[in-house]
């Protein structure tokens, strides 16, 4: 018979993590909302201002004015889905301005919606247009959005490729991802690895969870 006060648990604290997979998403988001919230800026203006920071606006004066206008326009628009479209239809027609702000506005529409190919794809792209935590992040971002849709090795994949040097400030969100993904895969030692890195960082709370998770896993590799 199964012991359903312990199952509620496990599952309790699965969504738990997930949730917290979630929320580890966007630290470098965070940490500049944090910083722009005394000049009251939104997420139109932040968007806008990590696609000028990264480097990728190329359009000055009117032109620029018109796309800024424009973006602004989408970014109002309710219906997420009709959002994604003219997200993409604006990324195609202008593939070098403010790229980076759209396609994070795109990811998170995306995410949202649970859109994970379109959310997957916009991740990417982010990615492969940034450097240092901005790329991290997007890299991270991907992976949860392959995991979402079920593409655990690919996902597994992705956050292998993550500088672990360069993302040590990412170093308990990391390990988390990488410790459910590879568990979702069947990658036992990968997963083993993870769930004790958190452990030894005393990166969550619940030990009894890491604990269990730890024997249940040298159980299946034994």
């Amino acid at each position: 018979m199964t012991d359903k006060p312990n199952q509620d648990q496990h599952l309790n604290i699965i969504d738990e993590i997930e949730h917290e997979a979630d929320q580890d998403l966007h630290p470098l988001l965070k940490k500049i909302l944090d910083n722009l919230k005394p000049i009251g800026l939104g997420l139109g203006a932040l968007i806008l201002l990590v696609g000028a920071y990264s480097g990728y606006t190329t359009y000055t004066g009117i032109q620029a004015n018109k796309l800024t206008n424009a973006l602004g326009t989408i970014l109002l628009e309710q219906d997420p889905a009709k959002r994604i479209t003219s997200l993409n239809q604006f990324l195609q027609e202008h593939p070098s301005a403010l790229s980076v702000g759209p396609l994070l506005e795109l990811a998170n529409t995306a995410m949202t919606s649970k859109d994970y190919t379109t959310a997957a794809s916009a991740w990417a792209r982010v990615a492969d247009k940034t450097e240092g935590d901005i790329h991290i992040l997007a890299s991270m971002g991907q992976a949860r959005a392959l995991s979402l849709d079920g593409k655990y090795k690919e996902a597994l994949t992705i956050l292998e490729a993550i500088d672990t040097v360069s993302a040590k400030d990412f170093a308990t969100p990391l390990a988390r991802q990488i410790a459910f993904v590879a568990e979702q895969n069947g990658d036992w030692e990968k997963a083993l690895a993870a769930y004790q890195e958190l452990k030894a960082a005393g990166a969550v709370t619940n030990t009894a969870f890491l604990d269990m998770k730890i024997a249940d896993i040298k159980a299946k590799m034994s």
